[in-house]
């Protein structure tokens, strides 16, 4: 009877209450209920190939953009532009000096622990946001390969490639499955699908 009251006030199915309820008990199911509940916050991560964190900072600062560091993440700020137009319409992003990305995203790459000069593969990889984020954490150095299979999405992926500096990625059009054909020993491989951000 819980798990149909909970789903039916919360708009979930009711297999996944009961499942929350199995998992975690009554108290920890409310708090996951009501944490997702929440406004989901505008984060952006700073990018230092094309600009010092702090210029770019002080650069937003004085457009009245108020930005909170998050604590876990090397370059990652929640960010408030409230009053102004979207985010990506700030010319510090067309620039390429920041790249709007959700927490999860960000998080996803800082786990990962890209180095310089190490191999990565990113498979489904559009719209690069973490491939960007990768070739950050490399400082350009190494190789980025960006896999993408829909052919709409791969100009969304080449253009942030560009905006943000990238330049020791390959972006391939295709079915990750057939990477191994290619004979790649990456060091470390992202798949993230489905993807943290959505």
């Amino acid at each position: 009877q819980k798990a149909k009251t909970l789903a039916k006030e919360h708009e979930y199915q009711q297999y996944m209450i009961e499942r929350y309820l199995a998992l975690w008990g009554e108290e920890d199911t409310l708090r996951f209920l009501e944490a997702c509940e929440q406004p989901i916050r505008t984060s952006i991560r700073m990018n230092t190939l094309r600009m010092e964190s702090e210029k770019t900072i002080e650069r937003l600062q004085k457009k009245k953009v108020k930005l909170e560091k998050i604590p876990w993440l090397s370059h990652g700020f929640y960010a408030d532009f409230e009053g102004h137009s979207t985010p990506g319409a700030f010319l510090e992003h067309m620039l390429g000096f920041y790249y709007v990305q959700g927490v999860p995203s960000m998080t996803t790459v800082e786990v990962l622990d890209p180095q310089p000069d190490e191999t990565i593969l990113d498979l489904a990889a559009a719209p690069g946001g973490k491939t960007t984020h990768i070739a950050q954490q490399m400082q350009n150095s190494g190789k980025v390969i960006a896999v993408e299979m829909d052919r709409r999405r791969i100009s969304s992926l080449e253009s942030n490639i560009l905006r943000c500096g990238v330049t020791n990625s390959i972006v391939l059009r295709g079915d990750a499955k057939k990477v191994e054909k290619l004979n790649l020993e990456p060091d470390r491989i992202l798949l993230d699908a489905p993807c943290s951000g959505e």
